[in-house]
């Protein structure tokens, strides 16, 4: 495993993230925030686009602080405390996220720029590769955060090979290749 500073320079490596919260979810987590278990680092992320299969999720992290992180696990775990379970809390929007979404809401539009780009299946499992925004990927990025997603529609859709200058998830593993076809 590597630290969240050194993904850059490696390929399909195991992911650093740890204590992973979901904000949103589509076909599989699209926001929420995550901690590197090696350096402690804290991260806002949200899902940029997709490849057609699904498989290959772009996410773009932005650095928050250890109290900001501790802050919305403080929220998150009160309202699971009071509705029962994750589960109970529904998605952005849900009345009942009121006050976790409220604290994100403005977490995500005060944040600086990302700092990275990451894409994995899942962002706690095997990072496929990672790399620093380019200028204009950070201008499209912050024109992005401040969009709502509506659960029916989803994301939106981008252009995977212009996030990482590979055709539609080419040069990365597939789920065969993986061995992740045989649950399925």
């Amino acid at each position: 495993m590597v630290c969240c500073a050194e993904l850059k320079a490696h390929r399909n490596v195991a992911s650093p993230f740890v204590m992973v919260y979901m904000d949103d979810y589509y076909d599989g987590i699209i926001s929420g925030f995550a901690q590197c278990s090696l350096c402690h680092q804290s991260f806002m992320f949200r899902l940029i686009t997709w490849d057609s299969h699904l498989w290959n999720r772009i996410f773009a992290l932005f650095e928050i602080s250890q109290s900001e992180f501790e802050a919305l696990i403080e929220i998150e775990q009160s309202l699971i405390n009071k509705y029962g379970s994750p589960q109970a809390l529904g998605c952005w929007g849900d009345p009942k996220r009121r006050p976790l979404d409220e604290r994100i809401e403005g977490m995500m539009n005060s944040t600086s720029e990302p700092v990275l780009i990451a894409v994995a299946e899942h962002l706690d499992e095997t990072i496929k590769e990672a790399f620093v925004p380019s200028d204009a990927q950070i201008e499209q990025i912050l024109k992005m955060r401040g969009e709502k997603w509506s659960r029916d529609a989803g994301p939106p859709k981008g252009d995977y090979a212009e996030w990482t200058g590979l055709p539609d998830g080419a040069g990365l593993p597939s789920r065969s290749e993986e061995g992740l076809d045989r649950y399925e």
